[in-house]
């Protein structure tokens, strides 16, 4: 038997299709795509055969993507 608090955090969980994750973040749906299919964008789920992503996690994902400081300026080419 599962807990109540158990089954309210599973509730909280959206998953959303690859055109929704384009207009939450306006990244295109070929995006996600390619990402997926080259095995780097965030973790996916197939749920009854359709592409799911967990929002909170790809939001995390792209939150971790984030370079600040001295790093923007080294991945840009430029000098210090």
């Amino acid at each position: 038997m599962h807990s109540a608090k158990g089954s309210n955090l599973q509730l909280q969980r959206r998953f959303v299709s690859e055109a929704e994750l384009e207009q939450v973040t306006g990244i295109s749906r070929r995006t996600w795509q390619k990402h997926r299919l080259l095995g780097r964008g965030p973790r996916f789920y197939k749920i009854h055969g359709a592409i799911r992503y967990d929002l909170e996690e790809v939001l995390g994902w792209i939150k971790a993507l984030a370079v600040v400081g001295a790093d923007a300026a080294n991945r840009d080419g430029a000098a210090l």
